[in-house]
């Protein structure tokens, strides 16, 4: 069995085949994995325990799977970062300085940022990004939300004013429009 047949397992399949082999199979995917690799002889593997979260180098077709970028799964992101929901009492500022924080700390590439930013959006800001053009990757999802989100007045803004406003009796019902 090589390193990418191991990597492509599923968690019972990683579990039968370490129970197979008489190996520990307890704990989380990644770590069966790194348990298997380690038993076939398909990973350097370090002598210390803190060594663990370096990165991996999976000898085989040369390729390289710094698998400690994979620890978390999109509900380990959900459960661990605060979501943003467009309301006029959060900062978008304040939640993409968080989040881009807790990403350098993951290590996470522009592409996970993008999808696990995406997962977090909650509300009007959830709203706002299905109906954004043009929103294909972090860089223009980050400058979407403080385009919309960053001014002091945003669309959802002015819907809830809209949504909270009450006809005042001396107001007419016709709308006039100013011409030019």
């Amino acid at each position: 069995m090589d390193a990418q047949q191991i990597l492509a397992l599923k968690v019972e399949e990683l579990k039968q085949l370490l129970r197979t082999e008489g190996l520990e199979a307890t704990g989380r995917k990644i770590e069966l994995q790194h348990r298997l690799l380690v038993h076939y002889g398909l990973t350097e593997d370090g002598n210390d325990e803190e060594e663990e979260e370096e990165d991996v180098t999976v000898h085989g077709p040369e390729q390289v799977v710094d698998q400690f970028k994979c620890l978390f799964t999109l509900k380990d992101v959900r459960e661990s970062m605060s979501s943003y929901s467009g309301s006029d009492t959060s900062d978008i500022n304040q939640w993409l300085e968080e989040f881009e924080d807790q990403a350098v700390t993951l290590r996470w590439n522009d592409l996970q940022k993008f999808i696990y930013a995406k997962q977090l959006l909650q509300g009007a800001a959830r709203m706002f990004l299905k109906s954004a053009k043009k929103v294909k990757d972090w860089q223009s999802l980050k400058k979407a939300l403080i385009n919309e989100f960053g001014q002091k007045l945003s669309s959802a803004r002015i819907h809830q004013i809209l949504r909270n406003r009450k006809h005042r009796s001396n107001e007419s019902l016709k709308v006039r429009v100013a011409r030019h």
